[in-house]
């Protein structure tokens, strides 16, 4: 069996534009590392609807696969790979008012590491069977993600919003 869960909001914030998000300025594109030098510094908050997923997966399923969809149209890295983390959110965020310096806080150590390779784009699967395994068990709260690029270097990446999990599962009785 299949079932979806597609980001129920996706936000970019961006250092240089600090006080606003990246929705408010121009048509969404979700974008992750640096544009243009230090300052100009990219990262996408998105949140996904957790009761929705746990209508859709039986509490007795198996968590079989799970992938993290990410349509990658936009890449301004010329050669070798960037990595790109997944870090979980740690409060609440609101996706009208969060801007670089109102974003929530999250974890240190990212919960999923990623390499995109130079010039690439399309689809990138992330794996995250474990994470949704996880999330099945936990009573945690569930903020979202915020995914970050590399920031020391100019190696910005963009996305576009529709952000979605793709998990395979099996019923057991």
């Amino acid at each position: 069996m299949e079932a979806v869960l597609h980001a129920s909001q996706a936000v970019c914030i961006s250092e240089y534009y600090a006080d606003m998000n990246m929705n408010q300025k121009r048509p969404l594109t979700l974008f992750v590392g640096r544009f243009s030098g230090p300052g100009d510094v990219y990262c996408s908050i998105i949140n996904l609807d957790f009761s929705d997923f746990l209508t859709m997966i039986p509490p007795n399923a198996v968590i079989r696969q799970a992938y993290l969809h990410l349509n990658v149209t936009r890449n301004d890295l010329k050669s070798g790979a960037v990595t790109v983390g997944l870090y979980r959110c740690l409060e609440h965020w609101n996706p009208v008012s969060v801007s670089w310096r109102n974003q929530p806080g999250t974890e240190r150590t990212p919960q999923k590491i990623f390499s995109i390779p130079g010039r690439w784009k399309g689809i990138t699967l992330v794996e995250m069977t474990d994470l949704v395994q996880s999330w099945l068990k936990s009573d945690v709260p569930h903020y979202g993600y915020m995914i970050r690029g590399e920031e020391m270097n100019d190696r910005l990446i963009g996305f576009v919003p529709e952000v979605s999990i793709r998990v395979i599962f099996s019923a057991t009785s």
